[in-house]
């Protein structure tokens, strides 16, 4: 560390925070007056004991400890109100004493213009002036008593004296009033900024362990679609850069080798354990082309025994047709290699053989086929469960954005209408909902949700976001049956009822379980923010009668409200970089006036222009929405 950061962090030291704000800056000054006065006061006290003055000695002393108590004080209560006053009153004192035989004639009385910077800074501007006028007064009378044996001062230097000393009063006062108020002005404009990040960062370490989970359900997921059933071919998944990846039971009895044995001994790359000397340009092959490769080669197990295997690979697909991985398929025909070195005639079994195995690897691509076509079928199970635009037109002017990240989504939006119970008149609600997972895990929990939505609202009649979300989460926990199992599954929600009421004006009731609603009201140039509870629904670490909080409010009818899932927030780009809330918020009060559909469209664009070639994080839902 080096000496100036010693330096600033020894003089902030006491208060926790910026040196900007106003305590801190009061600790610095406390802290700068107390090291001169400890330094001043521990030389004056040697210079006693050495010149044998030992009551001098000990009242320095005596103020070198009351000034290091102050310091401790400060440190450990972190309270400047203590402090700043001892010190004020110590000067307040020495100020006097200046005056009198202890100090210098008219040169002494110079450090009075110290005091007003002290007592203005440190304990504010009212109990500031208060000191700075005591000393006034007391300079004042010292000036028309005139005590016998003191220190004496002509008219001339009184009016000058204390002309100037009030005209340095009113200054510092005045910097100190400008300053306070530019400071202000300066909190309150980036309040809101500074709230949204430390949100973000709050947030950032959740996100980070959910999404590292769900990359390993995922993976254990691909495998399971890709190896429908065992094969005694042994079988590969490469990544793109030749590192094996996962090998199956049928691997280890024609190799010798386990996985684990595989990475224990350092042969996990594609290179160390196949010597076809092509090896670079069949991968290449696959990953550029999409081409399937066969190939063979004399290997060597791991008990030293050789053998002649024919590999196959095969690209595989993700759901947007591109290529992500390499399935491997070999096979033993080292007795076909002796056969077709001692005897020519059995060439033809040797090509039954391989064609047996394009065979196989034709059933492989079917079942790949046949279950890829099944998630699309899901798909359009999964449709049946969205509200129909029909139903939205009827109620508002809306607009969405829904992208899942695989052909089915764990996210899902939700609507319905009941009549109220109060006045007969239609009330409405709307949920954004985000499950954990997506893809078809995501899917199965999205079915889940949205028939617990519609039995607690429409058949037990639970009308209050607050009680649906409570009662949402125990439901989920029951059906997951997560008391009795690992089932750590949950939704986030953010579910909003509209209401009308009189004189366009409507009433608006929101609870969000880790979702937050944003809403524009025409009248209030900024967007604003309604906060939901830091609880998620569903998962073993929530308790099953934990209860949500609600926010009613009555607003303007040509409010625009957003609600949205964290997946356009958490993309990131090539850089690495997330779009994050604050470029969110950031568009859409740029674009706040203008239509649903446009403000739609300018945030597609702008994600997309973000996001570029980048694969999608999760599943993407939108909505805006406003009441007709």
């Amino acid at each position: 560390m080096n000496s100036s950061s010693f330096f600033t962090k020894y003089l902030a030291s006491g208060i926790e925070g910026n040196i900007q704000e106003p305590d801190v800056r009061k600790a610095v000054i406390i802290n700068v007056f107390a090291v001169f006065g400890l330094l001043t006061m521990s030389t004056f006290s040697i210079v006693g004991l050495l010149g044998h003055r030992y009551v001098y000695a000990a009242t320095m002393l005596l103020f070198f400890l009351l000034l290091a108590g102050n310091v401790i004080y400060l440190r450990i209560k972190k309270d400047t109100l203590l402090p700043g006053h001892f010190l004020v009153n110590l000067m307040l004192l020495m100020e006097i004493a200046l005056l009198t035989k202890l100090g210098t004639g008219e040169t002494g009385i110079l450090w009075f213009y110290l005091f007003p910077v002290l007592s203005f800074f440190v304990l504010g501007r009212s109990i500031g002036s208060i000191y700075v006028g005591t000393l006034t007064l007391i300079t004042i009378i010292y000036f028309k008593i005139s005590p016998e044996g003191f220190n004496q001062y002509n008219s001339n230097t009184q009016f000058r004296f204390i002309f100037s000393f009030i005209v340095t009063a009113g200054m510092t006062l005045v910097f100190e009033i400008i300053r306070a108020k530019t400071y202000q002005a300066l909190v309150k404009t980036n309040e809101q900024k500074t709230y949204y990040l430390i949100q973000t960062e709050q947030q950032k370490e959740e996100i980070i362990v959910q999404s590292e989970k769900l990359k390993d359900s995922n993976k254990e997921l691909e495998k399971l679609s890709i190896v429908a059933s065992e094969t005694t071919n042994a079988i590969k998944i490469i990544k793109p850069n030749g590192i094996i990846e996962w090998v199956n039971k049928g691997f280890s009895k024609l190799y010798g080798f386990t996985f684990n044995e595989l990475k224990d001994r350092d042969l996990l790359d594609i290179h160390k354990i196949d010597n076809t000397i092509n090896i670079d340009l069949f991968i290449k092959k696959c990953l550029t082309h999409g081409e399937h490769c066969n190939y063979e080669t004399l290997t060597e197990r791991k008990d030293g025994k050789k053998v002649w295997v024919h590999s196959t690979l095969s690209p595989i697909y993700n759901e947007k047709d591109e290529i992500v991985k390499i399935i491997a398929i070999d096979s033993d025909i080292s007795a076909l290699k002796d056969a077709e070195t001692a005897i020519k005639q059995q060439s033809e079994e040797i090509r039954a053989q391989k064609e047996a195995l394009t065979e196989q690897n034709k059933k492989i691509e079917i079942q790949h086929e046949m279950i890829k076509g099944s998630i699309r079928y899901a798909k359009k199970i999964q449709a049946t469960i969205l509200p129909s635009a029909k139903s939205l037109d009827k109620f508002y002017e809306w607009a969405i954005i829904y992208r899942p990240k695989h052909i089915v989504s764990g996210d899902f939006y939700w609507f319905t209408s009941i009549e109220s119970p109060l006045n007969e008149q239609l009330i409405s609600y709307v949920a954004i909902v985000d499950c954990t997972g997506h893809g078809v895990p995501g899917a199965f929990m999205s079915l889940i949700g949205s028939r617990l939505l519609n039995e607690i609202v429409n058949e037990r009649k639970i009308l209050e976001p607050k009680d649906i979300l409570t009662k949402l989460n125990t439901e989920v926990q029951k059906a997951l049956r997560q008391s009795e199992t690992d089932n750590n599954d949950g939704m986030d929600v953010a579910i909003i009822r509209f209401e009308k009421a009189e004189n366009d004006c409507i009433n608006v009731a929101y609870a969000g379980a880790k979702r937050n609603l944003v809403y524009y009201e025409p009248k209030i140039p900024n967007l604003q923010l309604m906060e939901g509870d830091r609880k998620g629904i569903g998962g073993k670490s929530n308790r099953m009668d934990f209860q949500f909080n609600q926010i009613s409010k009555c607003l303007q009818k040509e409010t625009v409200f957003y609600a949205y899932t964290d997946g356009l927030i958490d993309q990131n780009n090539a850089e690495r970089k997330r779009f994050g809330t604050t470029k969110l918020f950031h568009i859409l009060d740029e674009n706040k006036c203008k239509s649903l559909n446009n403000q739609k469209l300018i945030l597609e664009n702008q994600f997309d222009l973000f996001k570029e070639a980048e694969d999608q994080r999760d599943d993407i839902t939108f909505m805006f929405l406003k009441l007709k």
